[in-house]
């Protein structure tokens, strides 16, 4: 069962999603891929990922580097491949208000589930 902060933030599922191990005594720590990538998120923010130690460590960190989130994830997006992807690419476009951009993707996202329709 989740449970929800005063923000109405599940801690819990952001700590999975982040790619956390929690010990049985409290400390947790970040798997591979998600401690490169969080750690440029956090860096953000002045914050060494190294030093996050403790839930209540991660959850102060996240909330000292939610202002620069939008940011963050628009760069760990380009970073996967811009032109792979349309809806990668529309994610793109809508996190920097390029509303022509995010228009035009989703006409061309559209089609391409109208014309991938089975017909029967």
């Amino acid at each position: 069962m989740s449970q929800e902060d005063e923000q109405g933030i599940d801690w819990q599922a952001a700590l999975e999603a982040d790619g956390l191990i929690i010990a049985d005594d409290g400390s947790v720590r970040f798997t591979g891929r998600h401690k490169k990538e969080m750690a440029s998120y956090f860096e953000m923010a002045g914050i060494n990922i190294d030093d996050i130690k403790t839930k209540d460590e991660y959850v102060a960190a996240r909330k000292a580097a939610s202002p620069y989130f939008e940011e963050w994830l628009q760069s760990v997006v380009a970073k996967r491949g811009v032109g792979k992807n349309l809806e990668r690419d529309l994610l793109l476009a809508v996190l920097a208000g390029d509303q022509e951009s995010a228009r035009k993707l989703r006409m061309r996202i559209d089609t391409k589930a109208i014309n991938q329709v089975p017909e029967g």
